[in-house]
């Protein structure tokens, strides 16, 4: 003989806020991601996590670099870019500094992010990764080691480790969707 066992549950109410958004929101639609087309405006701050290492010994400008979105796009309650989302940049500066040279800087932009099989063109303003300065250093160990013929040592130079979340912003506004074509 088998037994049954039955299991009643009361009835709940497929309200907003069980199904995650509720009248709070009312105000605010859900961000969608079929807009057929969005403008983002100049002004955006897009935040991009860094795929590789970059430093200022070893890049130099016009190497390129990939990042991915850390934080979705949303213009008027809708998704405009999502996260994740791949980003393309390069290195616009690299000055690795030294004793005699002053600080160490590594400047990088970003120039495009692919979307649903599409590739939009953007410039945006630079992120100074600037290093310690050196200089004010240079005369004393110069006097210090004349002799010896060889000056080793310095501080680290600007490098931006794999991972970091850059901030940049939007220069121009972005069309993504329909009209951008």
């Amino acid at each position: 003989m088998q037994r049954r066992v039955v299991f009643a549950l009361p009835a709940l109410p497929l309200s907003g806020s069980v199904l995650g958004y509720g009248p709070w929101e009312a105000s605010s639609p859900r961000p969608s991601l079929d807009a057929p087309e969005i403008r983002i405006p100049s002004g955006t701050v897009v935040h991009v996590r860094l795929g590789r290492e970059l430093d200022a010994v070893r890049n130099r400008a016009g190497d390129g670099f990939y990042a991915v979105l850390e934080t979705a796009v949303v213009v008027g309650g809708r998704v405009a870019v999502p996260w994740g989302a791949g980003f393309h940049g390069y290195v616009v500066s690299a000055r690795p500094g030294g004793v005699l040279k002053g600080h160490a800087s590594l400047v990088v932009c970003l120039d495009s992010f692919e979307l649903r099989g599409r590739s939009y063109a953007v410039a945006t303003t630079p992120h100074d990764a600037a290093g310690e300065s050196q200089s004010g250093r240079g005369g004393g160990l110069i006097g210090a080691v004349r002799g010896v013929g060889a000056l080793v040592g310095g501080k680290p130079p600007a490098h931006i480790p794999a991972g970091t979340v850059l901030t940049f912003a939007l220069k121009d506004s972005v069309w993504v969707g329909r009209r951008a074509i």
